[in-house]
């Protein structure tokens, strides 16, 4: 009988954690629909979360190997950001509401998970094919309820009573979809799964990512790899339809940034990366005048226009502006550790309302949150936490850039490139999100097997 060994066991549950995580997960959603889905979610994420980490430490216990594998970089930036925010937490003056958080979970129990999901994913886990069909599976079970909705139909009924989709700004404030809800969240987790997807499509091989990028391209689908190609690209283009579907501008505008961005994960030479880079923004830059020029009437880019003309409404972004400046206020209030974390909520003061005559009620709405992630951070953790999440996202960015083009040599090459896309995706609409827990552990699992190559013990 085949023993299996204290490491390989440690391996065997986090690859049921990371299958658990992209393909259940996000499809859950609890017994009371939309009203109660954070709670359903908050509690399925512990569950599984902290089963995981008690094998995980249980077992490390045993053999007496608790930290292996190699620290790179991005290792000792993110325990330097949670240092900061430990600091943070420390020096609020909200310190009963700083491990939890005052709005969503989003308190320093919330960010150190996170940062634990980095380190045993990236220790203990490698890049599968398998990952990918998982969180093809959530995406289209995801956006099969979406479509559902969209035609009007009430799918798993998510909504309470006869409330429909089509009931938002007139029923209830605020839009859902799918089964993540909230439909900021909901674009947050389409940008982060649709590079990844489609990555898994294009370029395939012997265990998935592995092989000369060139040849994978242009072989097509014979063998397995044609199913690859009839299951995931249909799943890519429901995704993607729902996702401009939506009316959120945040991940569609992540998910066109890391696509266009892409190429440069993978071009071999300087030169061609500059002359791409030169392209690229000759094409940027030529939009930004069109839309100077020649706004539409309304919507996300007459905004744009607007604020190439200097003009900063306090409506425009769903009422961005106005967030921002009150938390910037706060940020000059507290400029070096922030308020603590999860705390912007108890410093925040806005309420929106708008009266609706179709029902003559007033819905009402309060924010808890930047809508900004990295505003986020600053606002509740200060200048120095937000310095080292940045340095942690700037060096993965740049490893993966370097590591482009070199899948023969690296592990992590190909895999790498086309995660590390699906994360800046993530994190381009991280700009406009919440970061709420519902969707940033799966950004966790995936940047944890960005860089199992580099950390994974040996």
């Amino acid at each position: 009988m085949k023993i299996m060994t204290l490491d390989r066991a440690k391996e065997h549950i986090t690859r049921i954690y990371i299958y658990v995580m992209l393909g259940l997960y996000p499809l859950f959603t609890g017994f009371r629909g939309y009203g109660d889905i954070t709670a359903a979610k908050l509690a399925f994420f512990l569950a599984v979360t902290l089963v995981w980490a008690a094998g995980l430490v249980l077992l490390s216990i045993r053999d007496k190997d608790y930290f292996p594998g190699k620290v790179g970089a991005v290792d000792i930036i993110l325990l330097i950001y949670v240092l900061f925010c430990c600091i943070s937490a420390a020096l609020s003056p909200f310190r009963g509401s700083v491990l939890l958080g005052a709005g969503r979970f989003d308190g320093l129990a919330g960010t150190a998970l996170g940062v634990l999901i980095f380190f045993g994913v990236s220790r203990y886990a490698k890049p599968e094919r398998g990952y990918v069909y998982a969180l093809a599976v959530g995406v289209l079970g995801c956006c099969v309820v979406a479509v559902g909705q969209f035609m009007g139909g009430n799918p798993l009924r998510l909504f309470p009573g006869d409330f429909t989709y089509y009931g938002k700004g007139i029923q209830y404030s605020g839009e859902f979809l799918g089964t993540i809800g909230n439909a900021n969240l909901f674009s947050a987790y389409l940008a982060l799964a649709l590079p990844v997807v489609l990555g898994g499509c294009l370029v395939g091989i012997r265990g998935w990512l592995v092989g000369d990028w060139e040849s994978d391209l242009g072989a097509g689908f014979e063998g397995k790899r044609r199913w690859d190609w009839m299951f995931l690209l249909p799943v890519f283009l429901l995704g993607a339809y729902c996702l401009f579907r939506c009316t959120v501008s945040a991940g569609k505008l992540g998910l066109l940034c890391a696509l266009a961005l892409g190429p440069l994960f993978v071009l071999k030479t300087k030169k061609a990366r500059l002359l791409f880079l030169g392209a690229l923004g000759g094409a940027a830059a030529i939009g930004l005048i069109l839309i100077y020029n020649f706004p539409p009437g309304e919507g996300t880019l007459f905004e744009l226009s607007r604020v190439l003309h200097g003009e900063f409404h306090d409506s425009f972004g769903s009422s961005r502006i106005r967030i921002w400046r009150d938390c910037l206020e706060l940020v000059r209030q507290r400029p070096l550790f922030g308020g603590g974390s999860g705390t912007a909520t108890l410093r925040l003061d806005i309420d929106f309302s708008r009266f609706v005559p179709e029902t003559g009620k007033t819905l009402t709405a309060s924010v808890d949150n930047a809508h900004n992630v990295y505003l986020g951070i600053l606002t509740d953790t200060g200048a120095f936490a937000l310095l080292a999440y940045l340095a942690a996202i700037g060096f993965t960015v740049w490893d993966g850039m370097k590591r482009g083009g070199a899948e023969g040599q690296d592990p992590r090459g190909g895999a790498g490139t086309i995660l590390i896309i699906g994360l800046i995706a993530y994190w381009v609409q991280d700009f406009f999100g919440l970061g709420l827990f519902i969707v940033s552990p799966l950004m966790w699992v995936i940047w944890g097997l960005s860089e199992s190559g580099a950390t994974a013990p040996q």
